[in-house]
């Protein structure tokens, strides 16, 4: 299955370096898989053929990034520090259900803008 992209939601995703990082509010799998989800990550990374992570998300840490409902498939990912220089990345939403399946959902790029104000 090819992940889904969303250039909306890239944008919304973008922030400036520093900053804290707006995080996504909610995020909703409609219709849900038939298998309640495990586990969740976020990955960013520099390219898609990069192996270098700078950054990950994990549900196993609830300040990083939250399963409201495992059945529904319903996510937080709550307002935090993300440690990205400027530039742009990749990041890939994956899954784990409660049967092992591993799935990409969804990715996408964000961008990380330079801070202008010097201290």
């Amino acid at each position: 299955m090819t992940p889904a992209t969303s250039s909306v939601l890239d944008k919304n995703l973008s922030f400036v370096q520093g900053d804290s990082w707006e995080g996504i509010p909610s995020l909703v799998f409609d219709p849900a898989p038939l298998a309640a989800v495990q586990s969740a990550r976020i990955w960013f990374r520099d390219t898609w053929t990069s192996t270098q992570v700078r950054a990950k998300l994990d549900s196993s840490d609830a300040s990083q990034l939250s399963i409201v409902d495992a059945n529904a498939w319903s996510f937080l990912v709550p307002v935090q520090f993300l440690p990205l220089k400027a530039g742009t990345y990749v990041w890939q939403f994956e899954t784990t259900d409660n049967t092992g399946v591993v799935q990409t959902y969804m990715q996408g790029q964000i961008q990380v803008y330079p801070d202008i104000a010097r201290p």
